[in-house]
């Protein structure tokens, strides 16, 4: 749901263009009152003139309204790719949560809430498709009748260069007659050369703006991992055959050491260190139970207790992530602009900072990952509001960009996270990413890549992805997660997208090229 700041500002957008196109329908009028042999040649280049500056005028309203439309359906696109990530988190959830009756309530209510939400921004997108075709067919004809005023006006007598003015912003370039409606998820690739759109819509910094974004030199070091499924034993046995040295894996914000020793103890011992995930789904922890990550770090961190007499301790935990996806809507049922979302905002800076300041105390080296994915920068200004210097507190922020255009959410982060004064050398750590693939098998949906991507395909996709990530951000990447370690489902059992997210099949098995270019992944720095 788009935020209220943004509905009011599009309220005044409106307004005042429908103020405009009256202001040029009144102009239009009062000249065609007028009388037609107005006698003197400079009185007629004068009325050709009007004319012609109420037609520019005119033609710059129907391209504002262009712009207009094409900012809608940027945003629409943008809402459909959250809430495509809101649903495939619930419906992860709901295969997870067979122990607890509850949370498969909520998860299950999530996901169909969620799947609903799709579906009408889905709607949404092909009103807004007919919308830009309709607005680039009259920009058309505006344009040709400003041309066919303009050549009229070099025949009317001298210009009058007092009464001739261009509207700000118009042009007289031939726009694009293509009036071609996409049928599914529009794009604004093909939109004409003579509109571009402005630089203030949130997220929409080109790609050739990449290297003038914050990026100071960071001493992180990169890293790529896997995130963990529902089963143990497979999980390490599948991460342990991939040759991961890195884990993600979630663990209740309230569990204590002793819970999560043995989930620890079976990665260590084949070598892969833990990056441990706080968790409180559709919740928001106390402060002693943020406090209590200080046990976390100083059983499991560098010299913790744990490693004591252990010849690995290189495998300690270096960092705990605080949350998955608490800037999402679907745990709590809000959206960005409500008050509810902006309260969790504040909480969650607050824990944030009582977190970090417990393991401070314990002179551990552990971080705290604290999230930044929100492009309506409601959830940054609620945290910073909470706490102005949160930064001071955070060891690198967390996103999960899926899809093909994860380039403007990262670009949010930074630009967000800038604007309130974070350094620009703090760590951007992607703790899930991923795609589906059954090898050609076409799924439901895979967040804008080809549902029928083959593991060839879906190879391509990791290598180029990643290969773009490094080069954007430089060593400001810190940890790039692939989700996840096996398909939570036997080949061809469901078309569900969710359950083909894995680097190896259901029972291991290796995806061809895919499996390989994970390797390859995990292998690199």
């Amino acid at each position: 749901m788009i935020a209220n700041a943004h509905a009011s500002a599009a309220r005044t957008f409106r307004a005042r263009k429908l103020f405009q196109r009256l202001a040029a329908a009144a102009m239009t009028a009062s000249l065609a009152a007028l009388p037609i042999g107005m006698g003197a040649p400079g009185a007629q280049a004068k009325v050709a003139s009007r004319c012609l500056a109420t037609t520019t005028a005119s033609a710059a309203s129907v391209q504002d309204t262009l712009l207009s439309a094409q900012r809608d359906l940027e945003l629409t696109r943008r809402e459909l790719s959250q809430a495509k990530s809101t649903l495939r988190h619930a419906r992860s959830v709901l295969s997870r949560c067979r122990s607890n009756r509850r949370r498969c309530a909520l998860a299950r209510s999530a996901a169909t809430d969620a799947s609903a939400h799709v579906t009408r921004l889905r709607r949404r997108l092909k009103v807004d498709a007919k919308k830009i075709s309709r607005a680039r067919e009259a920009q058309a004809a505006r344009m040709s009748r400003l041309r066919e005023r303009k050549r009229g006006h070099k025949h009317s007598g001298p210009p009058v260069e007092s009464t001739t003015e261009e509207a700000p912003g118009s042009t007289t370039k031939e726009p694009s007659q293509s009036t071609t409606e996409e049928a599914s998820e529009p794009t604004t690739a093909s939109e004409p050369t003579t509109i571009e759109a402005p630089s203030t819509v949130e997220g929409s910094t080109p790609s050739s703006e990449a290297s003038s974004l914050p990026l100071e030199e960071s001493s992180t070091s990169f890293e790529a991992g896997l995130d963990s499924g529902t089963n143990l034993a497979l999980d390490v046995e599948g991460a342990q055959a991939l040759k991961a040295r890195l884990v993600r894996i979630e663990f209740p914000v309230d569990d204590t050491p002793t819970q999560m020793e043995p989930v620890i103890a079976a990665y260590a011992r084949v070598g892969i260190r833990v990056l441990p995930l706080a968790g409180f789904y559709g919740s928001m922890p106390t402060p002693q139970q943020a406090r209590d990550l200080a046990e976390w770090a100083s059983v499991f961190g560098p010299g913790g207790s744990f490693w004591v007499g252990r010849p690995d301790g290189n495998l300690a935990i270096r960092d705990i992530e605080f949350g998955n996806e608490t800037s999402y809507g679907y745990q709590y049922g809000d959206n960005a602009g409500e008050p509810s979302y902006q309260a969790r905002a504040r909480t969650y800076a607050i824990r944030v900072k009582e977190a970090a300041e417990a393991i401070d105390a314990t002179s551990q080296h552990v971080g705290i990952l604290a999230q930044e994915d929100d492009w309506t920068g409601d959830w940054a200004n609620g945290m910073f509001e909470a706490v102005p210097n949160l930064s001071s507190y955070v060891a690198g922020w967390t996103i999960h960009p899926y899809g093909p255009e994860w380039q403007g959410r990262v670009r949010d982060l930074i630009k967000q996270t800038t604007s309130h004064g974070a350094s620009a050398s703090i760590p951007i750590d992607v703790t899930e990413w991923g795609l589906a693939t059954d090898n050609g098998r076409c799924l439901s949906d895979n967040y804008g890549w080809n549902p029928c991507m083959t593991y060839e395909e879906a190879a391509g996709a990791l290598d180029s992805t990643v290969a773009e990530m490094r080069r954007m951000l430089g060593s400001r990447l810190g940890m790039f997660i692939l989700y996840q370690v096996r398909d939570q489902q036997r080949s061809g059992s469901t078309n569900d997208r969710e359950a083909y997210f894995g680097a190896l099949q259901h029972e291991l098995q290796p995806k061809g090229a895919f499996t390989t270019a994970v390797e390859r992944l995990l292998a690199s720095e």
